[in-house]
């Protein structure tokens, strides 16, 4: 894998909300949200969970980012990636249409051909 920094997909401040780091930092709270593919590199130990730099092999002993988090040699992805995940991974958030609109479009939506074309999909009509 390729070393790099992706950006998130969103980032929502909580103003009220602290975290308090290793190294005494004292910064407010977000919710960041990232792609599946994202999520799967954090799980996979392919991307640190602090800096979100990718990795060049699946939990390094250290993200290899200074200072990360605080740690003079980077992160230590090995030992501590799949706990800070269990602790601050709250769950997945729905990104695009409702759900109840794009559950209605998909039963919506009927195989229409026409001889001699290919089979597409369209959806239904209201």
């Amino acid at each position: 894998m390729s070393r790099g920094w992706t950006p998130p997909v969103a980032v929502q401040d909580h103003m009220a909300r602290k975290v308090i780091y290793s190294d005494n930092r004292v910064t407010r709270d977000v919710n960041i949200t990232w792609t599946e593919e994202q999520y799967k590199e954090f799980m996979q130990g392919y991307r640190c969970v602090r800096c979100y730099a990718k990795v060049p092999h699946a939990f390094p002993e250290s993200c290899g980012t200074p200072f990360c988090d605080g740690y003079p040699k980077g992160f230590p992805m090995k030992e501590r990636q799949a706990q800070v995940l269990e602790e601050e991974f709250d769950g997945y958030e729905w990104i695009g249409v409702s759900r109840s609109t794009f559950e209605r479009e998909q039963n919506e939506m009927e195989p229409q051909t026409t001889k001699g074309q290919s089979r597409i999909w369209l959806p239904g009509k209201d």
